[in-house]
C-alpha cells in the first residue's frame, strides 16, 4: 500500500497481511490556521493498493498478478478512517502448463 500526499509525493509504504489489513498513522496536517473551531486543517492522502512504486523507489511487494487500485481519503485530526482498497486478481483462470500465463494464479487451498 503506497500512501501519497496531495502533491503526489510518496509519504509512506505499508505492507498488508494476507487478508489485506494494515495500519498507518499519518499526520492530519502541519497547518493550524484553518477557519475551523478545532484549529488544525484536514489533509488529503491518495492510497494506492498494490502500488508499483515510483522511479528510484520501487515497491518490493508489488505483484503484477493483481490490479493497482487507488483512491483519495481525508485525514482529520483525531479521526480514525477506514479505507477500502482491495485489489483483485488480473487473471482468474489457470491455463495449462507451458502456456503464456505471466504468473500462476494464487489458488492455495490451505488459505
Amino acid at each position: 500500500m503506497g500512501i501519497y500526499d496531495f502533491a503526489g509525493r510518496l509519504v509512506d509504504t505499508v505492507d498488508t497481511d494476507f487478508n489485506g489489513f494494515y495500519e498507518a498513522i499519518e499526520p492530519s496536517t502541519s497547518t493550524y490556521n484553518c477557519p475551523l473551531r478545532p484549529g488544525p486543517c484536514p489533509n488529503m492522502y491518495r492510497f494506492v493498493g498494490n502500488d508499483p512504486g515510483q522511479p528510484g523507489h520501487l515497491n518490493r511487494s508489488y505483484n503484477p498478478r493483481f490490479r493497482t487500485i487507488a483512491t483519495n481519503f481525508q485525514a482529520w485530526p483525531g479521526l480514525f478512517t477506514t479505507t477500502d482498497t482491495a485489489p483483485t486478481q488480473v487473471a482468474a483462470v489457470a491455463i495449462a502448463p507451458g502456456s503464456t500465463q505471466v504468473g500462476p494464479v494464487d489458488c492455495d487451498p490451505r488459505r
